[in-house]
């Protein structure tokens, strides 16, 4: 996954050894837990550790949304575009939960 365009080509031509799937939880701030190996059972987690003290120190809990589309029908970029307008009003301030 590391050069990977999601293209899905590979999927199509060995479908007995790649699967693309609606898991979106592949998050990863080191690029050795994108790669993943055949048989490879573990979970790979997200390593706070890794993360820079600056960046921390910067922007410490500030809400980021990032979406990458990789040949996608555009819908997805209108559903985030449109969380913070009028209607949603994403950006005010409102109690936060922390789970």
């Amino acid at each position: 996954m590391g050069k990977c365009a999601f293209c899905g080509e590979c999927a199509f031509a060995f479908p007995e050894k790649i699967q693309f799937s609606q898991n979106y939880r592949t998050a990863a701030n080191l690029r050795e837990n994108l790669i993943i190996c055949e048989g490879e059972t573990e979970k790979r987690l997200f390593e706070p550790a890794a993360t820079r003290s600056e960046i921390l120190k910067t922007f410490g809990r500030s809400l980021a949304l990032r979406q990458v589309s990789a040949g996608g029908d555009n819908s997805c970029e209108l559903e985030l575009n449109a969380s913070g307008n009028a209607n949603f009003d994403m950006p005010r301030p409102s109690p936060k939960s922390w789970f």
